[in-house]
């Protein structure tokens, strides 16, 4: 009988370190399913910033575009305005004539 206890005993104790090896367990996955949300949405923010600068660059890659259709200096601007005038006025003297 005494051999009978012994065994029970150490079935006991067996199971009593699996249940806190589950509970150790459960405490884990606890924790890594929130550390999972966390990363999720953390992925979807990142996501739509990665989304929002792609929109960005898009807009200043099209307004470099534009931008470098443009003169840069005003200066280059009035000097073929007067230009365009001169032919202009060449023009309606030639007409008059």
């Amino acid at each position: 009988m005494s051999e009978l206890l012994k065994k029970t005993e150490l079935l006991e104790a067996k199971i009593k370190k699996m249940i806190t090896l589950q509970q150790g367990f459960m405490t884990e996955i606890s924790g890594l399913k929130t550390e999972n949300q966390h990363l999720t949405e953390q992925n979807h923010k990142q996501q739509e910033e990665i989304r929002m600068l792609g929109e960005e660059l898009r807009l200043f890659r099209h307004a470099g575009a534009v931008q470098a259709e443009q003169p840069a200096d005003t200066g280059e601007v009035k000097i073929r305005l007067d230009e365009m005038i001169r032919d202009i006025d060449q023009c309606l003297a030639l007409l008059n004539r």
